[in-house]
């Protein structure tokens, strides 16, 4: 699962078995590019975000523990990523999420120090909370509105209440714009508070620890890894390596690297036309005991990955 994040690009990997659903918007004009997601499953996302512009994020999410950039998030929590930063989260079912692109340039007009570059965390005050509950949800539910049932105006019932489609979504824009710069000010730049940052020198050792190793899980996705060269490749203990992947990622080093394999196998069967047999897309994958891959594969996704390379 690819998802475009407004020039940026985030591979996504479900965590857990289930039939995947998601919800994802994407709305911008000149000033400003937002997007919405929501996942009915555990998910992992990661990559580079936006090269050309300052990224505000909040997320949403009722009990569990979402995991950005290797720190755990208290329910709506407000990110800032700078240009290009990599963003790795582990975010529970039904978790939400907003972003917001804006460029270095205006943020810096507005007087907001601006990092040269790092990540984030904050979590909203009562306030903020309640105002994103109660104005920014709804602008929300008006523009998924706007971008379907009001994508084409000439079906729109004559009607005087009636809001035209790009009004409504230049409005529901000017919202997220108004509150995310409220939001950056008030919780970022209170003087009472430390800001938590997370520069790219100063991250710290078990999040630099668990990418490393992500890297080379992902370099020897064919091969047959055992932990004791994992742990020896990258000069780590295995309590390290555990707490590390735990921290950054949400499961343990086993579990991402056969949900990364499982990822890998369909991918292929899908999207690869060279392949026509089961067994040799599994070894390239890594994945040798083909009964058990596939009563795995089947708990995923929901399919067997014969039926899989049928629909293909």
């Amino acid at each position: 699962m690819i998802q475009a994040v407004q020039g940026g690009s985030l591979d996504h990997t479900q965590l857990a078995p289930g039939a995947f659903r998601g919800k994802l918007l994407h709305v911008a004009d000149d000033a400003i590019a937002l997007d919405f997601g929501s996942y009915n499953l555990p998910v992992l996302a990661e990559g580079p975000l936006p090269k050309e512009a300052i990224t505000l994020g909040f997320v949403l999410h009722r009990s569990s523990v979402a995991v950005l950039n290797g720190i755990e998030l208290a329910p709506s929590t407000m990110v800032t990523y700078t240009e290009g930063h990599d963003l790795v989260a582990a975010l529970p079912e039904n978790c939400a999420w907003v972003s917001m692109q804006l460029s270095r340039a205006d943020l810096c007009a507005l007087g907001w120090r601006v990092p040269a570059q790092g990540f984030a965390a904050r979590g909203l005050d009562n306030k903020l909370r309640m105002a994103f509950n109660e104005v920014l949800l709804g602008e929300l539910n008006l523009l998924q509105r706007s971008s379907s049932a009001w994508q084409n105006a000439a079906k729109l019932t004559a009607n005087a209440t009636a809001v035209p489609p790009a009004y409504a979504t230049a409005h529901a824009i000017r919202q997220f714009e108004d509150f995310g710069i409220a939001a950056l000010f008030a919780t970022f730049d209170a003087p009472s508070r430390k800001t938590r940052k997370m520069d790219l020198e100063t991250r710290a050792g078990s999040y630099r620890l668990a990418r490393r190793v992500a890297r080379y899980m992902s370099d020897q996705l064919s091969q047959p890894l055992r932990i004791i060269e994992i742990c020896c490749a990258n000069r780590c203990s295995y309590k390290e390596l555990q707490s590390a992947f735990r921290r950054t990622y949400g499961v343990t080093p086993k579990h991402y690297l056969s949900v990364r394999r499982l990822r890998a196998l369909r991918e292929l069967l899908l999207h690869d036309q060279s392949i026509t047999e089961i067994t040799d897309a599994s070894l390239q994958c890594g994945l040798t005991h083909f009964g058990r891959t596939s009563a795995a594969y089947r708990k995923m996704f929901g399919e067997l990955p014969s039926e899989t390379l049928l629909r293909k």
